[in-house]
């Protein structure tokens, strides 16, 4: 972003440069909000709202209107404000054809959180929510991205042990029992095909992502449970013997 101090803000923020609300778009700005704020593997609404109430910097600016097309307005002050602070030279801003015009890119259909202890963690955006260069962001291909049994039963997988060992070789490990996966070696992890598995598989899956969700939501003892469920599911379809 070049200057995510002026881009990201907070709703306290917003309320203070009193910026109107059709220049802001949700993002999650780093992995540490996913992590601090949410329990489950489901990014809502509610999750973005509850670290908005707490004070995170929650909003993007998103303005990609001339200064002449956006007179007497809250937005074109706070621009100015920017300018004065000198965030136009930064180095992306003034190489952009108007330095407040971010980098427009559609919201990832999943965050994964690159630095873990337990295991790989990817986190469904069902709210659809912006994200920085700073977070890994993960996109499906169209033809799965479209089926929401399809997607679910992906990341049952990706979630489980059963993918952290299968990808274990390209994770770094750091003091303290830290892991922590680089975007390349995110993406050299073996991925199932959701499309080569029957119906009742994908149903059995997706059906457990669900559980996982809440129950990481609401007691962490029986996430291990349902973990571990997720597990013998994968060894059963697919005939591990680990």
């Amino acid at each position: 972003m070049g200057a995510n101090e002026f881009f990201i803000l907070s709703e306290a923020d917003v309320k203070r440069y009193g910026i109107e609300r059709e220049f802001l778009r949700p993002v999650v700005a780093s992995a540490r909000l996913l992590t601090k704020h949410v329990k489950g593997y489901v990014f809502t609404e509610k999750d973005w709202n509850y670290a908005r109430a707490r004070g995170e910097k929650v909003y993007l600016l998103w303005c990609f209107k001339r200064k002449g097309e956006i007179r007497g307005t809250n937005v074109l002050k706070y621009i100015e404000m920017g300018e004065e602070k000198g965030y136009n030279n930064r180095y992306l801003p003034r190489h952009r054809p108007v330095w407040y015009w971010v980098e427009r890119r559609n919201p990832p259909d999943a965050f994964l959180v690159y630095m873990f202890r337990r295991g790989i963690r990817l986190v469904l955006n069902e709210f659809g929510a912006l994200a920085l260069n700073t977070l890994h962001c993960v996109y499906f291909r169209e033809n799965v991205g479209r089926d929401e049994t399809k997607v679910k039963a992906l990341l049952a997988y990706l979630n489980s042990d059963v993918a952290f060992k299968l990808a274990s070789r390209f994770v770094r490990i750091y003091g303290g029992g830290m892991y922590k996966l680089e975007p390349r070696e995110a993406e050299s992890i073996p991925v199932i095909d959701p499309e080569k598995l029957g119906e009742p598989e994908l149903e059995a899956l997706a059906s457990l992502f669900d559980e996982l969700d809440q129950v990481a939501r609401e007691d962490r003892r029986r996430e291990v449970q349902v973990r571990e469920t997720i597990n013998n599911e994968l060894r059963r379809i697919f005939s591990l013997k680990f």
